[in-house]
C-alpha cells in the first residue's frame, strides 16, 4: 500500500515550492523564551482502481506534530520536534532535537539530529509536503546525527556538513542560487555517492536524483491558475529498467481553516489509476 502512496501524491513538490501551504507557525507561550515553532495535522486518502486485476485498493494517513523551540540568548536556540503518522502500515514516530547558533548575521551552525545539506531538498517532517513524498524525493538522504554550517553570500547559500550514519560518516556540501538548489553526498566507508538538484520557479518545479544505482526525477508545472501537470519518475542504471513512472494533474483548493489537494494520476508500473484527497491546517 505504501508503494501506491509514494507514487499518488507526487504534488507534495508543489506543496514543498508554496509558501502558502505553509503550517501554524510561531505560536508564543507565556513564557516569551519557548515558542512553538511548528504545529502541523493532516489527513491524506487516497483510492486506487488496478486496471489489470480490477481491485480497489484504499488507505488514508494521518500525522500531527508540533516542533518547540528554546531561544537561550539572542544567537543560541534549542529545538525538539516529534511526529506522529498512523494509517497505512506501521505507525511513523520521529522524535529529535538540535542546537541552532548563530554567530553572524550570515552564518549559522547545527548540531544534533539534523536535516543534512542535501536533505534541505526535502520536505520538511511537520509540513504538508512532508506528510507524503515522492518516489524521487525519498531517494535523498535524510536527516542524520551530525553538524553542519551555513554561510549566506549575498544571493548564494552555501552548506557543508558531516553527519553519521549506520554505514559510517558521510560528507555532504550544498549550496543555492536564484532558483537553483544543488547537494551531493559522500560515504568513504561504502564509496557511496549521490548528487541532487532542485529547480524552483513561479511555473516550474524540478528535481533530480542521481546515485550509482538510480536515477529519479520529479517535475511539476503550473498550467493555469489552479492546475498542474507532474510526473514521478525513477530508472534502475543496473537493470536498465524503469522503477517509477508516475503522471497525472492536481488541484490546490483553500478555506478559511483548511487547505489542500485534489490530485488524480496515472501509475504506468502498476497500471493504476489513483485519486487522492488530501487536507491539513
Amino acid at each position: 500500500m505504501k508503494k501506491i502512496i509514494i507514487l499518488a501524491i507526487t504534488f507534495s513538490a508543489e506543496v514543498l515550492a508554496t509558501s502558502a501551504w505553509a503550517q501554524i507557525e510561531n505560536v508564543a507561550t507565556k513564557d516569551s523564551n519557548l515558542v512553538i515553532s511548528n504545529i502541523y495535522a493532516g489527513l491524506l486518502a487516497w483510492t486506487g482502481y488496478k486496471l489489470d486485476t480490477f481491485s480497489l485498493p484504499s488507505a488514508a494517513t494521518v500525522r500531527v506534530g508540533s516542533v518547540l523551540t528554546w531561544k537561550t540568548s539572542q544567537k543560541l536556540s534549542i529545538e525538539v520536534m516529534g511526529v506522529y503518522e498512523a494509517g497505512a502500515g506501521k505507525p511513523l514516530v520521529i522524535a529529535a532535537g538540535w542546537m541552532r547558533y548563530r554567530p553572524a548575521k550570515n552564518w549559522k551552525v547545527m548540531a544534533g539530529y539534523i536535516p543534512t545539506p542535501i536533505s534541505e531538498q526535502r520536505p520538511f517532517p511537520l509540513s504538508p509536503g512532508g506528510q507524503f513524498e515522492t518516489w524521487t524525493m525519498s531517494q535523498i538522504p535524510g536527516g542524520a546525527l551530525g553538524f553542519k554550517n551555513t554561510l549566506i553570500l549575498g544571493k548564494a547559500t552555501l552548506v557543508s556538513g558531516i553527519v553519521r550514519r549506520s554505514a559510517g560518516f558521510e560528507y555532504q556540501l550544498a549550496g543555492s542560487y536564484g532558483p537553483l538548489t544543488t547537494g551531493l553526498y559522500y560515504q568513504p566507508d561504502s564509496k557511496s555517492m549521490g548528487f541532487a538538484t532542485t529547480l524552483t520557479t513561479s511555473k516550474v518545479y524540478s528535481l533530480l536524483v542521481i546515485k550509482p544505482t538510480l536515477i529519479g526525477n520529479t517535475s511539476v508545472l503550473k498550467v493555469a491558475k489552479n492546475l498542474k501537470i507532474y510526473n514521478d519518475c525513477g530508472f534502475d542504471l543496473k537493470e536498465k529498467k524503469f522503477l517509477r513512472e508516475v503522471f497525472g494533474i492536481f488541484r490546490p483548493f483553500t478555506s478559511k481553516t483548511f487547505k489542500g489537494l485534489l490530485s488524480f494520476s496515472y501509475s504506468v508500473t502498476d497500471n493504476s489509476l489513483i485519486s487522492c484527497l488530501f487536507i491539513h491546517i
